[in-house]
């Protein structure tokens, strides 16, 4: 679980490697289960990556924290 105070977040109350480890191998083989096995793809677990991008044409994307939406009144008829 990340708990994200600020702009960074934080794995501190993350589970143990090991355990970590042994719960997703435990999910794939869930997943491999209920569907098609061979569809089912892993990778190496906490590996490190490198991502190759070319952005093409220009893109803005405004992120924002999701508000509650506001109390809805009655109107009289």
């Amino acid at each position: 679980m990340a708990d994200i105070p600020g702009n960074k977040p934080d794995f501190h109350a993350a589970m143990k490697t090991n355990d970590a480890k042994a719960f997703y191998a435990d999910f794939l083989q869930s997943v491999r289960t209920a569907y098609e096995a061979e569809k089912v793809k892993d990778g190496e677990f906490g590996a490190m990556m490198q991502v190759h991008l070319v952005n093409d044409g220009p893109v803005t994307l405004e992120l924002e924290k999701e508000f509650a939406a506001p109390e809805k009144k009655e109107v009289p008829l």
